[in-house]
Parts: structure tokens; sequence; C-alpha cells
């Protein structure tokens, strides 16, 4: 056997029960290096987070920011002889704060040399939807897709939700809060979809995630109402809060893969947070 021989899809394989559980070589990694290959082990555990995307930033001509869409989780099995002695890991970066008026950044990706690979968060819209979050599928999957999409819409995944607004993803990240201030769709191993801003009306929450960074809330000036929330995430990184009141700065999300959230008028947006690999050979 050989190559990628599991992933989130087959988690619950009885793969791992053959593997014996002590004797683990566990490297953590929060900013890019090298890992190296121990001198003995059976089966290696990639488990990689994306960068989260920024929220965006309003001039106040327009709606206030949206959040940023929270990055990517997905698991990796590979096989030892498959790796090599050494393996470039990547870590993505949060999308950086947008200062003036603006869309917000996408989150980088995340890889582990070419044998795995999960995607970052979109940045948040500059007056209306927020982020899509990350797509979890990646290398040793189908091929590959594209990293989080603009704002307004989910992530791309090949199995998971694309669809803009509200709705949840499973694989793919949840989609992004618009205008009318839908709620933006949740993630599974894909990030949260970032919460819409609202220069008159109530800001939107970041949405939740399982495995992915949560979503970063929406952003209001001081007539809007509601506290453009981050998203939590159960075993990822939550999504920072928008800024309430004008001039007020969104929160940076939080490691790994939380999503920035969406400045208020004349206010500068919160950085996405960075990703993060573990690789635990077995």
């Amino acid at each position: 056997m050989s190559g990628v021989i599991s992933d989130n899809l087959g988690r619950s394989s009885g793969l791992l029960k053959a593997v014996a559980a002590g004797g683990s070589d566990i490297q953590t990694f929060t900013s890019s290096g090298t890992w190296t290959k121990p001198a003995s082990g059976s089966l290696i555990q990639v488990q990689a987070w994306a960068g989260g995307g920024s929220g965006g930033s309003s001039d106040g001509l327009e709606e206030a920011g949206a959040g940023g869409g929270g990055g990517a989780y997905n698991v990796f099995y590979i096989f030892p002889a498959d790796a090599g002695s050494t393996e470039t890991v990547t870590i993505g970066a949060g999308g950086a704060s947008q200062t003036g008026d603006g869309d917000g950044n996408p989150g980088g990706t995340s890889s582990f040399g070419s044998l795995a690979q999960v995607f970052g968060g979109g940045g948040g819209n500059q007056s209306n939807g927020g982020g899509g979050g990350g797509g979890a599928r990646g290398v040793g999957q189908d091929g590959g897709v594209s990293a989080g999409a603009a704002a307004g819409t989910g992530g791309a995944s090949q199995s998971g939700n694309e669809a803009a607004v509200a709705a949840n993803g499973t694989d793919g990240g949840g989609g992004g809060g618009c205008k009318t201030g839908a709620t933006p769709g949740g993630g599974g191993f894909g990030g949260g979809g970032g919460g819409a801003g609202k220069r008159n009306g109530t800001a939107v929450a970041g949405a939740a995630a399982w495995y992915g960074g949560g979503g970063g809330g929406g952003g209001r000036d001081g007539s809007g109402s509601g506290s453009g929330a981050g998203g939590v995430s159960t075993y990822g990184g939550n999504g920072g809060a928008g800024g309430a009141g004008s001039g007020v700065a969104g929160v940076a999300g939080t490691a790994p893969g939380g999503g920035g959230g969406g400045s208020s008028v004349a206010g500068n947006s919160g950085a996405g947070a960075a990703g993060k690999i573990i690789v635990t050979t077995f």
C-alpha cells in the first residue's frame, strides 16, 4: 500500500486500531519549518489547519466591513515509505488586517510537502458579504481545490457546499453572510463563514465551526446594533468580533485559523489567524 490512505471522510475506518498507541513521535508547527522523519514508525498522521481570512474595512461611504472566513482543517494518513526523510511544512498565514477602505485578505494554504494541503478562508467584503470559510479537501483527496472563495460565497470544495449565503458546509467552508443580514453558514471541517457588516442595522455574528476556524463577526457603526461576535470553533481557533461603533477596529481571530472581525465605519479590520500542523508518527 502507498499514498495518502485516509482523510476526514475515512476517519471512522478501523485502520488506526491496528496501530500501536505508544511510542509516538509528535512534531508541532505553528510556523513554517522542516519535518524530520523518525527512525521508526508504521503510519504518519498529519493534522492541518489553514489560515483565516481578515475582515473587510469601510471608509464610511458603504456598509461596515464584514468578517473573514475561517481556515479549513483536515487530517491525512500517510505511509512512512511515501514521505521523504524530511518534508517542508508550510503554515498558512492569516489574512493581514485591512487598514484602508477595501476587502479583507484571504488566509494562506497550509501544506505538508506535496502530500497534504488545506485552504484558507476568504476575506470579508468591505461593505456587504462575509468571507467564505476555507474548503477542507486538498491534496490526497480529489486532486485539490481552490482556497476560500470571494466574499459572500462558501469555500470551494468538490463535496462541500458552494452556495452563496447561509448554507452549511462539511468539507467545503460555510457560506458568508450577505447584505440582507442572513446568517453565515457554519463549517464542519471547512471554516465557518464570516458575518455581514451593517452600517445601519444589526451586525451579523460569524459562523461556528467544528474543526475548521470560526468565522469573523461583521462590523457596525454607532447607529447599528448587535455584537457581531466571532464564531466559536470546537477544535480550531475562534473568529474575532466585529468593530462596534464608529472608528472601532475589528478583533483578530485566534489560532489556528480563526477569521478576523470586520471593521466598523472608518476602523481597521481584524486580522485572520495563522494555521497549524501537527505530525504524529505511530
